[in-house]
Order: C-alpha cells, then structure tokens, then sequence
C-alpha cells in the first residue's frame, strides 16, 4: 500500500534524525525490533478479543 509505505518511510526519516544510531544497520535493527514487537501485541490483542467475543457469544446461547 502507498500510503502506509509513505507514511513508514517518513516515520523512519523522523527517528533518524532524533535519535543517535551507530550506524544505518543499528537503525534499521532497531525499527525491525519493534516491527515484531508491534506484530506480536497486535496478535495478542486480536487473540484476546477472539476470545472474548466466543464466550460472550456462548454466554448469550446457553441464557446468562
């Protein structure tokens, strides 16, 4: 998608220059670190409310 890769590419431009990075290598380490970390509380977050849609729907099923 354009728009989501525009906005990235501005995202990285902006911590780069606020930041001191040892080198682009150590910049690009850091962003792929916390691109997993955002994936896995992404995957966590739509587990939980997977989860908690179910009972909920199995709740208003069995009469509670």
């Amino acid at each position: 998608d354009y728009e989501a890769g525009y906005v990235d590419s501005l995202s990285n431009r902006s911590h780069s220059r606020t930041k001191q990075w040892n080198d682009l290598r150590h910049f690009h380490e850091t962003q792929r670190k916390w691109a997993i970390a955002g994936l896995i509380t992404y995957i966590i977050i739509i587990a939980v409310l997977h989860i908690v849609t179910i009972n909920m729907i199995q709740n208003f099923k069995s009469g509670y």
